[in-house]
């Protein structure tokens, strides 16, 4: 009986063991990775280096392919064969330093331009202090003096800078450097600044530039040189204005009579504006208007209202301009006393015709600043180059013919002929203008 215990507790065990759940096995052997898919890898390009073309982008490239750039055996820049080109030798200019009296006179324009600037700012400083008390007190008298001490040494500081005038544009200068009340303002101008600029002396006096091959030691003539550039600058003939008693007989707004294409026009703009509708289609619905004007500012306005160009306007131009001068001989002489000059049509409010520019703006010097191809003036310039050579007494008889009031001349027509077709015109356009 004393073992009946320990059986029972056996039996339990074996009873209670298979009621537990067996604990899972984990296999501990990972799973295959599966394997990634690899990205293509574009090839990088290479970036190609760009061919010397000077100094500067020699000495760029070379910065980066020091051994690609090399210098030649006298000191110049060799560019190596690059893409097809073939190689080439960018030549270095040599220079020469001036004689010493040059030098000695440039030591001392340096040393006053370093007086004049130390006077300047403490001018400056003082103007300030100025403008302070203006504000506190409203005395204007010591403010007043400093402004033009300042004005004073300012061209001064320009005129050792440098004799050479020219107009130079300052861009996004702030308030405080235009307006001299305005210390604290640091804004931006929204426009442009024009200030003169002097230069006292030009660049060729303080170092000479020698070509490769030429002689180092040869002097140059600088006087020469200046002469030559004078020569060779361009000289203009302005005209726009017709009460100009020199040139206004030029401009397309001169009350001239004369006959273009069996038509009587009354200016050289009624003459175009009429031609241009006529070759557009519209010149039923908008020559009556323009032919009853006698006002350039109208003519101009009404022909505002047709848009389009003919196909070759300075053409249009030299063929009016041709009966014109045909008609009327005294423009012979005018064109005449022009010269060689260029003729400008300066007229700021056109800009189809002329330069856009009016001869008192300092633009109208610069052919790379107007604002308008010239065409007129071309014209003007084209009729000009075809006049016959002046004979001995001609001139005479031109301003005889002149006094009568010009003769119509064609070519292939007889004087008699052409007077005869200029009767008949005028007789149809006042049978037209009574409605007969």
């Amino acid at each position: 009986m004393a073992e009946e215990p320990s059986q029972i507790n056996e039996i339990l065990d074996q009873f209670l063991g298979s009621a537990k759940p067996k604990e899972e096995v984990k296999n501990n052997v990972a799973e295959p990775v599966k394997p990634t898919e690899a990205k293509e890898v574009k090839p990088k390009r290479e970036k190609k280096i760009p061919i010397p073309k000077d100094s500067a982008s020699f000495f760029r490239a070379r910065a980066k392919h020091p051994r690609m750039f090399n210098f030649t055996s006298d000191g110049n820049l060799q560019v190596p064969e690059m893409r097809g080109q073939a190689a080439k030798v960018i030549d270095l200019p040599s220079y020469k330093p001036v004689p010493q009296g040059e030098s000695q006179a440039e030591l001392e324009r340096r040393d006053q331009l370093v007086n004049v600037e130390k006077e300047f700012d403490e001018t400056l400083q003082s103007l300030k202090q100025a403008m302070e008390e203006w504000r506190a007190t409203g005395a204007s008298a010591e403010a007043i003096k400093y402004q033009r001490e300042l004005t004073r040494l300012d061209a001064l500081r320009s005129q050792l800078r440098s004799p050479l005038r020219f107009i130079h544009e300052y861009k996004r200068l702030s308030i405080r450097q235009v307006l001299v009340d305005e210390f604290y303002q640091v804004k931006k101008i929204g426009y442009p600044v024009y200030g003169l600029q002097l230069r006292s002396r030009p660049f060729q006096e303080y170092a000479i530039i020698v070509k490769p091959g030429e002689d180092k030691a040869a002097p140059i003539d600088l006087e020469g040189q200046a002469q030559d550039e004078d020569e060779e600058q361009e000289t203009f003939v302005f005209f726009s204005d017709p009460a100009d008693p020199e040139y206004g007989a030029l401009s397309p707004d001169t009350m001239v009579e004369f006959i273009f294409n069996s038509t009587k026009y009354n200016s050289l703009i009624q003459a175009y504006e009429v031609e241009r509708i006529t070759q557009l289609g519209r010149r039923k619905d908008f020559a009556p208007l323009l032919l009853k004007s006698r006002s350039a500012t109208q003519i101009r306005m009404i022909g505002s209202r047709i848009t389009g160009e003919v196909e070759n306007p300075r053409e249009l131009w030299i063929q009016i301009l041709t009966n014109l001068i045909a008609q009327h001989p005294r423009y012979v002489e005018i064109l005449r006393n022009t010269g060689d000059d260029t003729l400008v049509y300066a007229n700021p409010k056109e800009g189809r015709w002329g330069i856009g520019l009016s001869e008192e703006d300092p633009l109208a010097m610069e052919r790379k600043s107007w604002k308008g191809p010239n065409l007129l003036g071309q014209a003007w310039q084209v009729v000009r180059s075809k006049l016959p050579p002046v004979e001995e007494g001609e001139g005479e008889e031109e301003e005889e013919e002149g006094q009568s009031g010009g003769a119509y001349t064609d070519h292939g027509k007889t004087l008699e002929e052409a007077k005869e077709q200029r009767a008949n015109v005028l007789k149809g356009y006042y049978r037209r203008g009574r409605g007969v």
